[in-house]
């Protein structure tokens, strides 16, 4: 039991790393205002670290199904914001 949680925790942690290097390679590719494609891969790597952290770390796996849910959805709303903050003042100064 002991070695498939260290497993599990190193295979999340490796994970992590290759979303924050995908997070930083998207945006080391423009000076400047991200695109909407680099935003959106800064976004979903960050969600995708939101949600391993809160399963793996934080046991959210073996929560109840409420507390899951719960969590999940809010960390869903923050990446929806977040994109609404990056593009909005876009579709606005399309105008």
């Amino acid at each position: 039991m002991h070695h498939d949680l260290q497993r599990r925790r190193w295979r999340t942690w490796a994970l992590l790393m290759l979303m924050t290097l995908l997070a930083m390679a998207s945006s080391a590719l423009h000076r400047g205002e991200l695109p909407w494609w680099g935003l959106t891969l800064v976004i979903g790597a960050s969600l995708i670290k939101a949600q391993q952290i809160l399963a793996n770390y934080l046991d959210l796996r073996i929560a109840p199904s409420a507390w899951r849910g719960g969590l999940l959805l809010m960390v869903g709303v923050m990446g929806l914001c977040l994109a609404a903050a990056g593009l909005l003042p876009r579709w606005l100064a399309m105008d």
